[in-house]
């Protein structure tokens, strides 16, 4: 498996970002963790626009891991 590309937005967000996952990529899996890896929300995530819901979480630095069959991929994401 490779690196995929997967733009998440808003970035830094309040209450909801979004991403769109492309149809060469598929359906799979989105983690989100705190910096020290703690995994807070999991999620199946399908081909078209999804979003996660990021407003019950504290400000501050967050790690969002994408994983498809293609590949993986991890972005910061900033909470205000």
């Amino acid at each position: 498996t490779g690196l995929i590309r997967i733009l998440l937005y808003p970035n830094p967000a309040k209450n909801m970002v979004y991403f769109n996952v492309d149809a060469s990529l598929g359906e799979g899996n989105v983690v989100l963790t705190d910096m020290q890896g703690k995994e807070l929300s999991k999620a199946r995530f399908r081909v078209g626009l999804n979003s996660i819901n990021v407003g019950k979480y504290a400000s501050g630095m967050y790690l969002v891991r994408f994983k498809t069959k293609k590949g993986m991929q991890t972005e910061k994401l900033l909470i205000d």
